[in-house]
């Protein structure tokens, strides 16, 4: 009898374990975050800390000091209520976190998504609210960025380079080549970073990407955060990690890091450094 529980009672623990395997399994396999840019008037805006996020329903929501800071508007946070008022020179927004209804100079009308809290910040959708104060708003998706505009002029979006479900928007600053070697696309960043779109036809290296310590005065460590940004669009976090724990061993130009392989399901890279050149990262699609 007890032989026959401990059987039962193993078998029903391996199903637990089988599920929970599925469930860590899954995880890479959820909606990649991205990084969302947003530009107001034709200037980026940073945030330092809270950042942009795509909800559920694919609409982004920002953080509410976004509306007082960027878009002039002043905003009152009623903690009892859970409840935003957004007012300017001529509009005044309601929303409450979790409901999807917003009020307009006392004109209700229902969203398809709802004001939030996130890491204890209070986050606000941008299209609905900047709209709302007036203001016109537009998504670009390949570029992954919100354009806003409160001045009344043509939103002007910046050049996007996309391949194979990457992207890089050149943005001012940027000496953007498009006339590399075979016919493809490079830009170099501000930070002095090298992003070449690799475009040969039947080539499974689909990106080539470059930092160094010494060209021009360039920002080393900038430049590996934007590599990792524009990896992280499409290789799998754990696997992006690794990578960019091993680059950041290059710690002086003279550094060595031998060859290495990572992967991912979809992808093969490799890293290298020889000392005083780049550390080159090369994407190959499996």
């Amino acid at each position: 009898k007890y032989k026959g529980e401990i059987q039962m009672k193993r078998k029903s623990l391996g199903k637990v374990i089988a599920i929970l395997l599925m469930v860590v399994m899954a995880i890479p396999m959820l909606a990649a975050t991205i990084n969302i840019r947003v530009v107001v008037n034709g200037e980026k805006v940073v945030f330092p800390d809270a950042q942009p996020y795509m909800d559920s329903s694919k609409r982004i929501l920002i953080p509410v000091r976004f509306v007082s800071e960027e878009l002039g508007a002043k905003v009152d946070w009623d903690l009892a209520n859970q409840k935003v008022t957004i007012t300017d020179s001529s509009h005044t927004v309601v929303l409450i976190v979790g409901k999807k209804q917003i009020t307009v100079n006392g004109k209700t009308k229902t969203l398809d998504t709802a004001a939030s809290v996130k890491n204890s910040r209070t986050y606000v959708p941008i299209r609905f609210v900047s709209e709302a104060l007036g203001a016109t708003v537009e998504w670009d998706s390949k570029g992954k960025s919100v354009y806003i505009n409160t001045n009344g002029k043509p939103i002007v979006k910046d050049k996007v380079l996309e391949y194979r479900g990457f992207s890089y928007v050149v943005e001012e600053g940027d000496e953007y080549n498009p006339k590399g070697q075979y016919g493809n696309e490079f830009v170099m960043t501000k930070a002095m970073a090298k992003i070449v779109f690799i475009r040969e036809e039947n080539n499974p290296l689909t990106l080539r990407l470059q930092a160094s310590w010494e060209m021009r005065n360039g920002d080393f460590y900038k430049q590996c955060e934007e590599l990792e940004e524009v990896l992280s669009q499409q290789v799998s976090k754990p696997c992006v990690d690794k990578i960019m724990a091993y680059v950041y061993k290059k710690t002086a130009p003279e550094a060595w890091l031998d060859k290495k392989e990572f992967s991912d399901s979809n992808y093969r890279i490799t890293v290298l450094s020889n000392p005083n050149s780049v550390v080159e990262l090369c994407i190959y699609e499996k």
